[in-house]
């Protein structure tokens, strides 16, 4: 049987990223807050941030936006129109709990939303949320969000991958981005990095992926690396972490 031949791609990072906020509903262990924690919110007012980005557009085509929570951050809709009116494109990553009806027209808005999902198990999820949280409705809200917004807005779900005995299931979160044709992005916990690699490429060897794609992104601190399942109707992107 003929090896499929890897594609391997030199990509150009091209994304700013804009923390919007500290704040957040959720209490993800694995959560790096972009690397700070207790600053001060945006401000789409700030003067050095308009000018920041107006020097900057020559050499990106995107403002990612994180947090924290963005969608807690509450002049979303105005750092949104700041960041097209100055001809970015606007992206964002969320943790998919949110009142849609209060962020819903910002989010369509986005050119790309990636709902960090990373685990149907009730048991898992429980420590995620904050203490006396209802665990099933936490679950039944990011289901029903991603429901609603995937016509709506291009999106993926992002599952970041512990340790195999900590219950989290890949294989649900799997089949459910499958059955809803939504990208899944398979993302090692840094605090386990070399046992969550190992877990998810066994876990697509067991599902027949193959490696289809290799993308490189430079500046940056990743390998993208693209399976596709037998029929390539599917695939999943495992976000190699390499120093």
């Amino acid at each position: 049987m003929t090896k499929p031949k890897v594609k391997n791609v030199r990509f150009r990072n091209d994304r700013l990223r804009l923390k919007l906020t500290d704040q957040c509903n959720l209490r993800c262990p694995f959560c790096h807050y972009e690397g700070a924690r207790k600053t001060a919110p945006a401000s789409p007012d700030d003067p050095l941030l308009g000018r920041t980005l107006r020097r900057l557009k020559n050499h990106y085509r995107i403002v990612w936006l994180t947090g924290g929570e963005p969608t807690l951050y509450e002049n979303l809709p105005e750092m949104i129109g700041l960041i097209r009116d100055l001809g970015y494109e606007a992206d964002m990553t969320s943790n998919g709990v949110f009142d849609l009806d209060r962020v819903g027209d910002s989010l369509a808005r986005l050119g790309w939303l990636n709902i960090s999902f990373h685990s149907l198990s009730p048991v898992y999820v429980r420590k995620l949320v904050p203490r006396g949280s209802d665990v099933g409705r936490t679950i039944d809200i990011i289901r029903a969000n991603i429901a609603a917004l995937k016509s709506r807005v291009p999106l993926a779900i992002n599952a970041v991958v512990g340790r195999e005995d900590e219950g989290q299931r890949i294989r649900d979160i799997h089949e459910y981005a499958r059955e809803e044709q939504i990208p899944l992005k398979l993302v090692p916990d840094w605090r386990c990095v070399d046992e969550a690699r190992r877990l998810i490429l066994r876990f697509l060897r067991e599902e027949k992926y193959r490696l289809g794609e290799v993308v490189h992104i430079h500046p940056g601190s990743n390998v993208r690396k693209v399976y596709f399942n037998g029929d390539r109707t599917y695939k999943v992107e495992f976000k190699d972490i390499v120093p």
